[in-house]
């Protein structure tokens, strides 16, 4: 099996969003699995909504990839509101150049699955609940025959609301835990 990761900043001018302030940058995060027969896009994008027809058909007439996953890390803080014609198409463009960047850098790999403790959500409308709803993220690595990771799939079902709208555009909580990802494996690993 073969991996390549990309990834395109969405976090696009003040002139399409109507927002000057960024507290952290937005981005298209893409990784490509392709085992010789199928192509699989995982994508993620830091933004409220996944819905994103245009990019995936572009996926599949244009670069050949039939499946593609979508993700949307689901932040609050993403601009929405204030969007401006041509927004939409900018953003499809540049998932598209996430996942040619991925094609392009593909090299082998050994996929490893895990699970890790974690505190983050909670159900703040329960009085009956008070510990996390889902205590643990799970996670699929990418590694290369050396055992560098390449790609750190993760997922951890959590509201990410810290970042308070009106601060400026933000990845929220989703950011902090790539920053840390990459901070313990290598600025070149794509969470």
């Amino acid at each position: 099996m073969k991996a390549g990761t990309g990834s395109r900043e969405i976090t696009l001018p003040e002139y399409l969003i109507g927002d000057t302030r960024v507290h952290d940058p937005l981005f298209a995060s893409a990784l490509v699995f392709d085992d010789g027969v199928r192509k699989l896009a995982f994508v993620c994008v830091d933004l409220i909504d996944p819905s994103f027809p245009e990019a995936r058909r572009d996926l599949r007439e244009r670069l050949g990839i039939e499946h593609t996953l979508l993700n949307a890390s689901h932040t609050h803080s993403d601009g929405r509101g204030r969007r401006r014609d041509g927004w939409k198409e900018r953003v499809d463009a540049l998932i598209g150049e996430a996942v040619q960047e991925a094609l392009e850098n593909q090299v082998p790999v050994s996929l490893y699955g895990g699970r890790r403790p974690v505190q983050i959500g909670y159900n703040r409308y329960s009085k009956r609940f008070t510990d996390a709803i889902v205590p643990w993220v799970n996670t699929l690595e990418a590694r290369t025959e050396g055992g560098k990771p390449l790609a750190v799939l993760f997922e951890h079902p959590a509201h990410p609301v810290m970042t308070i709208e009106g601060e400026g555009l933000s990845a929220d909580f989703p950011a902090a835990a790539v920053a840390r990802i990459r901070e313990e494996l290598g600025e070149d690993v794509l969470p």
